[in-house]
């Protein structure tokens, strides 16, 4: 199970399948340093392995596992820390993760999330502002944590942390300080310390509730779009982000990425019209 990181540094937690796993008489795990695996049996979680092997089924459970389907089930999970620069610049009516390019200062090594909506201070002056966000999975709360995001799932991406805590930083953080002060009147003053400690404390309870553990966070404000753009990378107009839905479910792709599957999918396409009809 070597490539459960299907999608490179998004992927948080997977699935582990006792297919993908060798071994005849058991099926054995072997744990990656920054990984822990574990087990639930009859959905009880048994406790997490952070390093050497996981048994995922005995001989007699893969026996068992013939007649009783999905009693024992096992996951995989990445403990490092994760992290986001979230973004909140003019009307933009998009959201959601953005492929940046260029070669920035780590832009590569932190996810970038655009949030919709804007920041309106009381006298109608217009900020954007970006807040950088780590955090890790709480291996004490791991059932807490399959409970908030597996649904189902297989895998469990970062983008599906952020895409519960946008709106949480723009209705329940800013909001209520932009719109009860002018800009003029805090530009003066820094109020970055009070929207950090309000932005700490809200965070660490949605986090800590979805069995997660807030890190760090740190935050600044944009003066423009064009000075965002500078600063960032991203063209806060155009951001290179499409999503689309499948059977309920959003699905996330760079443009890139999306036309490439495109293809493929009409490659094959063809491929089948053409084993059919010849």
């Amino acid at each position: 199970m070597d490539n459960w990181r299907k999608e490179g540094r998004l992927s948080l937690l997977a699935k582990i399948h006792p297919k993908d796993v060798s071994g005849i008489f058991s099926k054995v795990y072997v744990i990656d340093p920054g990984e822990i695996a574990f087990r639930r049996k009859n959905g009880v979680s048994e406790g997490h392995t952070l390093t050497g092997l996981l048994t995922i089924m005995s001989f007699w459970e893969i026996l068992q596992s013939i007649f009783l389907k999905d009693r024992i089930q096992a996951y995989v999970a990445d403990v490092s820390q994760f992290s986001v620069d979230m973004h909140i610049i003019g009307d933009n009516p998009i959201e959601g993760s953005v492929n940046t390019q260029g070669d920035a200062s780590d832009r590569n090594l932190v996810e970038q999330y655009i949030i919709a909506g804007r920041l309106q201070f009381l006298d109608s002056e217009i900020r954007g502002m970006s807040m950088r966000i780590q955090a890790e999975i709480d291996t004490h709360k791991i059932d807490q944590f399959l409970a908030s995001y597996i649904k189902g799932r297989n895998l469990v991406l970062t983008t599906d942390i952020w895409a519960g805590i946008d709106q949480l930083l723009l209705q329940k953080i800013f909001a209520p300080i932009i719109e009860e002060n002018e800009y003029k009147q805090v530009k003066g003053q820094d109020i970055r310390p009070i929207i950090t400690s309000k932005a700490r404390n809200e965070l660490n309870n949605y986090l800590d509730s979805h069995g997660l553990r807030l890190s760090n966070l740190s935050f600044r404000w944009h003066a423009s779009k064009k000075k965002f753009e500078t600063e960032t990378g991203i063209d806060p107009e155009n951001p290179n982000i499409i999503k689309f839905q499948l059977d309920g479910e959003e699905f996330e792709f760079t443009y890139g990425q999306f036309f490439l599957w495109m293809g493929i999918i009409f490659v094959a396409f063809i491929a089948i019209l053409i084993f059919i009809f010849s």
